[in-house]
């Protein structure tokens, strides 16, 4: 039997993603950059203070995707 894939934690990082930067140009009219909004919001909502966000295979494959595209920029 196959175990289940959680898609819930990828769908809350894309709206998360989504929504951040407009909260933060809205609410800071633009002097804080939405990179660090997201930095933030990643640190709150993952596993180092309230643990929403738990790790899994989606999760993992997009962040060593994404560091392998930055290194190759």
């Amino acid at each position: 039997m196959e175990p289940e894939l959680d898609f819930s934690p990828l769908l809350l990082v894309s709206a998360l993603a989504f929504l951040i930067p407009i909260a933060t140009h809205r609410l800071t009219r633009g002097t804080i950059p939405s990179v660090v909004s997201e930095i933030l919001a990643g640190i709150i909502f993952g596993q180092s203070v309230v643990g929403i966000i738990d790790q899994n295979e989606w999760l993992e494959f997009l962040s060593l995707f994404g560091f392998a595209y930055l290194m190759f920029l």
